[in-house]
């Protein structure tokens, strides 16, 4: 249990890495990796022990706030998509008048 533990904090670890420097993409697919591992870890008979418990808690934890920040992230890079995209409308629009 403590090698799939210290995989989890690994994957965990890459993960806050490709959040902070606004992988969308990357983090996505390296979240649903760390999902998968988390599922195998609780799909095991084994029982938890309270140090192997706040090790999980505490990367809940981590776990909602790059959630959180991966999801800024998406909604920063749609905002800027779509100016991008009204830019280019105003431009065509004005080369179109000269």
């Amino acid at each position: 249990m403590q090698a799939k533990l210290e995989q989890l904090e690994d994957q965990l670890n890459l993960l806050k890495l490709q959040v902070a420097e606004q992988q969308v993409e990357k983090s996505t697919a390296q979240l649903e990796l760390f999902l998968n591992s988390l599922k195998d870890v609780f799909s095991q008979p084994q029982k938890l022990n309270l140090p192997e418990q706040v090790r999980l808690q505490e990367m809940n934890q981590q776990l909602i706030i790059l959630c959180q920040q991966l999801q800024d992230a998406k909604d920063s890079s749609k905002s800027d998509l779509s100016n991008l995209m009204k830019n280019k409308k105003k431009v065509g629009l004005y080369n179109q008048l000269k």
